[in-house]
């Protein structure tokens, strides 16, 4: 079939299941009516247009600096290039505060972190070198303690060196309490804050900057009490702060306080919640979410396994839908919630673990793969079974979804233009146990990602499946 038009490339998504009832499997002929999932209507997909590529929302916090987060390690960048991870947050979080760009050291953090000081050097030039050869971009955490002039040379070295550096970040967490006073308050972090901008003005950056904010996320509390965060927000909001284009946030659902499946059921709509609050005090500025997981303690049953992927499904799909414009999870490697693990050798040849997580990643940024833009302003419905969620991108002849559930059923994926099935072209399954078996971790071997031959979610699980916007010709299998 030829497709007449964009206007009328409206894409319908079907997930039909077949339902294990009894703890029998139901083949196609045998399929029970009354075990048949109630469906809800959703907003469908418009593919009229690919639209218009965001920066991207899936890149990864780094913490070269841990012990097990060895930055010259080979494994750790090819894991980074099989995942299709857009971007890394360098120097780190904390790091940031203390990081000598000319050295690759913490300087001394003068008690605010015991310990800290004297790690692992981890050169700016080496890292900026390995993100280019991977194809990575950086949003990098500018120390703003550091003097202008220092400032100034960290951009002059940035253009000589072609760094990739595409947004900047000016502190971390200064409204924690242990900083807070140190840094002056809010009044004294964004006076800090313009200089340090102004310097890397000077020195030839001109790309985004981004003004860090406290959390006010009500799934839990982050460390800092709920009116220290208000208070900051309402000094940064209402001093002038026009030279930002950005507000960046930290959000981590505190699993010790609210427990894991009050997290994983809300906290998709308090992040919601938190970027629209965010949009109204500081409006017309992007909001950055540079670092996020699930969230303490990293040894809940559940955080590296298959229910701590669909979690992370479940984030990026808020972020995507209230266009969430840069979004770092921590983190890549190191010590905790992380995607890849590496072996307790030290060195550049440990052998590394891909972590549950992050397969999720890879499928959405699979999906995202080529400039594929987020299929925004949905029109007409799309019906999924209760419980079923999904993400879709689109490019100028593919339409990509990443669907998943956390239920024991499975079905056929549909995607259908002016009523007909579009071709399926391939992707990638994840399917396997919601907890672990030894209460940390699902054995590797039963967390590979393995090529989709059939358009069919399987559950509990996800998949990410690519169909041709050329083709009308309905060559998907059927149910089987």
């Amino acid at each position: 079939m030829t497709l007449s038009g964009p206007s009328k490339l409206l894409v319908t998504v079907a997930v039909l299941y077949l339902v294990n009832v009894g703890g029998g499997a139901c083949f196609a002929g045998e399929v029970k009516r009354s075990a048949t999932p109630k469906t809800s209507a959703l907003p469908a997909i418009n593919v009229a247009s690919p639209g218009a590529a965001r920066a991207p929302v899936t890149g990864m916090n780094t913490n070269f600096f841990e012990p097990q987060g060895v930055f010259d390690n080979a494994g750790v960048w090819n894991a980074a290039e099989a995942a299709d991870v857009p971007m890394m947050r360098f120097p780190g979080g904390t790091r940031s505060n203390f990081y000598d760009w000319e050295t690759g050291r913490i300087r001394d953090t003068g008690g605010l972190e015991p310990g800290l000081e004297g790690g692992d050097v981890v050169p700016m030039d080496d890292f900026m070198t390995r993100a280019k050869r991977s194809g990575i971009q950086v949003s990098y955490v500018v120390n703003v303690t550091d003097p202008p002039a220092k400032i100034e040379a960290l951009a002059r070295r940035w253009q000589q060196t072609n760094a990739p550096v595409r947004w900047v970040e000016l502190g971390n967490e200064h409204y924690l309490p242990d900083y807070i006073d140190r840094i002056g308050g809010p009044a004294g972090y964004l006076e800090k804050a313009r200089r340090a901008l102004a310097a890397l003005r000077a020195g030839g950056y001109g790309g985004p900057a981004g003004l860090v904010v406290a959390p006010e996320i009500d799934v839990g509390q982050n460390d800092t009490p709920d009116q220290e965060s208000r208070a900051w927000n309402r000094a940064l909001a209402a001093a002038e702060n026009s030279a930002f284009d950005a507000v960046v946030v930290h959000v981590y659902p505190s699993l010790e306080r609210v427990g894991f499946k009050r997290a994983y059921a809300h906290a998709p709509s308090a992040l919601t919640a938190e970027v629209s609050n965010l949009r109204r005090m500081f409006p017309g500025k992007q909001v950055w979410l540079t670092e996020w997981n699930l969230g303490k303690p990293s040894g809940t049953p559940q955080v590296n396994t298959l229910w701590n992927a669909l979690f992370d499904l479940r984030m990026l799909k808020a972020m995507l839908r209230n266009g969430v414009e840069l979004g770092c999870y921590h983190v890549l490697t190191g010590h905790g919630w992380e995607l890849v693990h590496l072996s307790d050798d030290a060195g550049p040849n440990a052998a590394i673990e891909r972590e549950v997580p992050y397969f999720a990643f890879q499928m959405v940024n699979e999906a995202r793969g080529g400039g594929a833009a987020y299929a925004a302003n949905p029109k007409g419905r799309v019906l999924l079974p209760e419980g079923a969620e999904h993400v879709a991108f689109r490019t100028q002849d593919q339409l990509r979804v990443v669907a998943w559930t956390s239920a024991a059923r499975t079905g056929v994926v549909r995607v259908e233009a002016d009523g007909r099935p579009l071709e399926f072209v391939g992707g990638r399954r994840l399917h396997g146990d919601l907890n672990a078996t030894n209460e940390s971790k699902i054995p590797d071997e039963e967390i590979k990602a393995v090529p989709a031959e059939w358009p069919r979610l399987v559950g509990p699980g996800a998949v990410v499946l690519r169909f041709s916007l050329g083709s009308g010709r309905g060559d998907s299998p059927g149910e089987g």
